[in-house]
């Protein structure tokens, strides 16, 4: 026999032979509720205390996944308004004015009660949950509503020049589909 293989077999019979003699004596009872005691006990102070990681990490991928997309946003600004002709190296910001929204599907629910003296009608929006194969309910995704732009600052060397400003402020309102009130640009120093 192998040496780990007697050891393990060693401790086997040396804990059956503790649970035998924990079973056989007679205050086993006494000593079962009191660990269910300390059972409950325990399963209560996780209750009591505050869950903060799991509330906080919604929060935390909502908001790298705005700053995800402020950044690919500016890079890419960044990249198109470098090739104007005349507007030379570029530095972007991208401010939001609201980040991106799941839209779940719901159902709505509408009962009418008619009586002699009233007429009442009521209203329940539920949303609609899909149960995955490990048995846990999620509600079902409709779309996602990308972060709306709040405005984009441009800071270029060719800004001195009004053609250049123009066609960059062009650029930038109809890539992103804001108004030119929006964007401002700015020379270089």
């Amino acid at each position: 026999m192998n040496p780990n293989r007697e050891q393990i077999r060693s401790y086997a019979e040396h804990f059956l032979h503790r649970l035998r003699a924990f079973w056989e004596r007679t205050d086993r009872t006494r000593l079962l509720v009191i660990a269910g005691l300390v059972g409950m006990g325990l399963i209560l102070c996780s209750e009591l205390m505050p869950q903060a990681s799991e509330e906080a990490e919604p929060l935390v991928q909502e908001q790298s996944s705005s700053e995800q997309y402020v950044r690919s946003m500016e890079e890419r600004l960044k990249e198109i308004l470098s090739q104007i002709d005349g507007a030379g190296e570029c530095s972007v910001m991208v401010t939001l004015r609201e980040s991106s929204r799941s839209v779940y599907a719901s159902e709505d629910k509408s009962t009418q009660q008619s009586s002699q003296t009233q007429d009442t009608s009521t209203s329940e929006q539920n949303l609609v949950l899909v149960e995955s194969r490990d048995g846990q309910s999620s509600p079902v995704l409709e779309k996602t509503i990308e972060p709306q732009i709040n405005g984009v600052i441009v800071v270029c060397e060719g800004a001195d020049s009004a053609q250049v400003r123009s066609q960059v402020i062009e650029a930038v309102t109809t890539v992103l589909g804001i108004r030119s009130t929006q964007v401002c640009v700015s020379p270089r120093r």
